[in-house]
């Protein structure tokens, strides 16, 4: 089973972005990158600072791969699974261990499918010092937007928990609620569906003038 799992879970990642899924391809990465090191942890000795080091490793592993940036996987396995877990005591050379399969995937991604930047950022120049300042209230409003965003996501959690328990819903019958609430805000808004990164690089490029559906959402 602990090489079964992640294999069902990327089929069923691929299945279903393939079929329309609002979501990109980085969060399941994620997701299959941290199965395949929790399989790995299965098959080996049961110590969980091992099994958080391997966890921490496929966790890099899916973030450059996904966005193909071996930097960025360094720094999410670092502050979304070895800190929250407080792995003090994590097996030695775990860091190695992260910068390793962070380098090799995102290599691989580059070698297969093609060099590619995630976003395409366009030359910028910092005319005052100024402007400083306003990346400082830009930053603080980011984190105040994640805060807002992660209650919403437990909010939401638990509202689907009362409503299946309430009716007595199969849990399968959740994502497809899901799935029908995203449907009916992509009539309006159809920016919310994935696009790849175009919408990104729109905003980037253009601003609110942009020619892809629902984009002004986006940038507002």
């Amino acid at each position: 089973m602990a090489a079964i799992f992640p294999t069902i879970k990327a089929i069923q990642a691929a299945i279903t972005l393939g079929t329309g899924c609002s979501l990109g391809p980085e969060g399941p990465s994620v997701d299959i990158g941290k199965s395949c090191a929790n399989g790995c942890a299965e098959m080996m000795e049961n110590n969980r600072e091992r099994r958080i080091a391997l966890v921490a490793a496929g966790s890099a592993a899916g973030i450059a791969s996904g966005f193909n940036v071996a930097v960025a996987g360094c720094f999410f396995a670092i502050e979304t699974v070895l800190r929250p877990l407080r792995a003090e005591n994590s097996p030695p050379f775990t860091t190695a261990m992260i910068i390793l399969a962070s380098v090799i995937s995102s290599t691989v991604s580059n070698v297969l499918p093609g060099e590619k930047a995630a976003f395409i950022v366009p030359t910028y120049e910092l005319k005052s010092t100024a402007e400083l300042p306003l990346y400082l209230i830009l930053g603080m409003l980011c984190g105040v937007v994640s805060v807002a965003f992660r209650q919403l996501v437990v909010w939401f959690t638990k509202t689907f928990d009362l409503i299946r328990k309430k009716f007595g819903l199969p849990a399968v019958v959740c994502p497809a609620l899901g799935g029908l609430g995203a449907g009916l805000i992509a009539l309006r808004y159809p920016g919310i569906l994935y696009w790849g990164f175009t919408n990104v690089d729109e905003i980037l490029h253009t601003g609110k003038s942009a020619s892809a559906p629902g984009i002004w959402l986006l940038a507002n």
